[in-house]
C-alpha cells in the first residue's frame, strides 16, 4: 500500500494464475451440444461453458497430467487418459468416476 497525495491508501493487486494453471498437452472436447469446451489441465479436468460464460474444474483428479480426453456421443460420459495409461470414465451428469482400468501401453489419442 502507498498513500497519495489525498492522504488516502493505494491498493494494488498483483494476479496470479488469473485463469488458472498452465495448459499441458492433452486435446480439447466440445461437447455435443456445442455449449462446453472440456480440457484437461495438468492433473485435472475443466469444463468451460461458453454460453454462460462459467469454469468447473471437476474434483475428481490423476496423479500424473491428462493426455486424451473423449466423450461419448450423446455426452453423458467421459473418458480422460493420463501419462501413464491409466483411463478413468466419468459420468458428465454426476461428475463422478464410474470406472477406471489400466492400458497395457501408452495412449495419445482417445475415441469413442
Amino acid at each position: 500500500m502507498e498513500t497519495n497525495d489525498n492522504g488516502s491508501f493505494d491498493i494494488y493487486f498483483v494476479f496470479s494464475n488469473l485463469l488458472g494453471t498452465v495448459y499441458r498437452k492433452g486435446n480439447l472436447q466440445f461437447t455435443p451440444d456445442g455449449n462446453s469446451v472440456i480440457s484437461p489441465v495438468g492433473n485435472r479436468i475443466t469444463i468451460y461453458d461458453l454460453k454462460n460464460n462459467k469454469v468447473k474444474s471437476l474434483s475428481l483428479e490423476s496423479r500424473y497430467n491428462y493426455r486424451a480426453l473423449d466423450i461419448s456421443p450423446n455426452g453423458a460420459i467421459l473418458i480422460a487418459v493420463n501419462d501413464i495409461g491409466e483411463a478413468q470414465m466419468i459420468s458428465t451428469v454426476s461428475y463422478t468416476k464410474v470406472h477406471q482400468f489400466l492400458y497395457r501401453i501408452n495412449s495419445y489419442t482417445i475415441v469413442f
